[in-house]
């Protein structure tokens, strides 16, 4: 029998879920960003750095795919990873904003 996915095990099936070119895209997208406390990956700009890896051909396979969920895998990894998106009468950007915990 085959037993149901823990809480702790989450991230590590998700991290063998993504393809190994959205963590390196991240990666890159927070040492870019990183300031010495805290890092904010535009969520666009990881769109596009993914498209421009060539782990999809769309940006809706973006989203399908859920290509962007990277939380649990960084939040195993030691950050403190906050997706931040704007409501609908708000302007800015959504982003990932990582930090140490």
């Amino acid at each position: 029998m085959t037993d149901p996915i823990t809480p702790d095990d989450v991230a590590g099936a998700k991290l063998t879920a993504l393809p190994d070119l959205v963590i390196i895209v991240f990666n890159k997208l927070i040492a870019e960003a990183w300031d010495g406390h805290r890092a904010e990956v535009y969520q666009e700009d990881a769109v596009a750095a993914i498209l421009d890896a060539g782990v999809v051909a769309t940006r809706e396979e973006v989203f399908e795919r859920h290509l962007l969920n990277v939380e649990p895998v960084y939040q195993a990894a030691g950050w403190s990873v906050v997706f931040d998106k704007p409501g609908w009468n708000e302007s800015y950007q959504a982003y990932f904003a990582f930090t140490r915990p």
